[in-house]
């Protein structure tokens, strides 16, 4: 089986982990482990596609073909919530850099906030005219970029998580150009 997924936490010195997704697997790797433990995420029942830890890795979420996203304590392997919402495959998941926020993308063609806490839904976007193939906080925080299927580039903004453009762009290999 060759992993699907690598997130490699080091926010501290002494927690250091290295997670790898094979399918319905999560394989961690401790800086004071001798040999890799392994882990099965209870709770999702396919293929887990995105994976991301929280900047001071101590949980990770994890996106699936389940239309589900889970975050997990990463020392315990605790499942900590579940976040329910999506239709179809979660295929991005990611934090904000302040820990707060967690952002997915889907097969459905939306986007969902969520809160890193206690896992409550804060904003779903509306469909977008494709899948959501990624998602991520911009650096303040306040900005979520996503990309989808179709090659559009979506911004939305915190201002109650409005959208303020769209583009397509169109890159070429071996080119330093692309094209809006």
């Amino acid at each position: 089986m060759q992993p699907l997924n690598l997130v490699l936490s080091s926010a501290t010195k002494w927690l250091q982990k290295l997670v790898f997704g094979v399918g319905f697997l999560c394989l961690h790797l401790s800086s004071k482990a001798q040999k890799p433990q392994l882990q099965l995420p209870l709770g999702h029942t396919s293929i887990i596609s995105a994976m991301a830890t929280s900047p001071d890795g101590l949980t990770m979420v994890s996106g699936s073909w389940d239309n589900t996203a889970k975050i997990w304590e990463l020392g315990s392997g605790f499942l900590l919530h579940e976040l329910k919402s999506h239709t179809a495959s979660v295929l991005s998941v990611g934090y904000s850099a302040n820990g707060k926020w967690i952002v997915t993308g889907s097969k459905d063609s939306t986007i969902c906030l969520w809160s890193s806490n206690d896992g409550r839904l804060i904003w779903k976007s509306k469909p977008q005219p494709d899948w959501i193939t990624t998602a991520v906080f911009g650096a303040d925080d306040k900005t979520i970029i996503s990309g989808t299927a179709d090659g559009s580039v979506l911004l939305f903004v915190h201002n109650k998580w409005r959208e303020i453009t769209r583009g397509s762009f169109t890159f070429k290999m071996g080119q330093r150009n692309c094209s809006k």
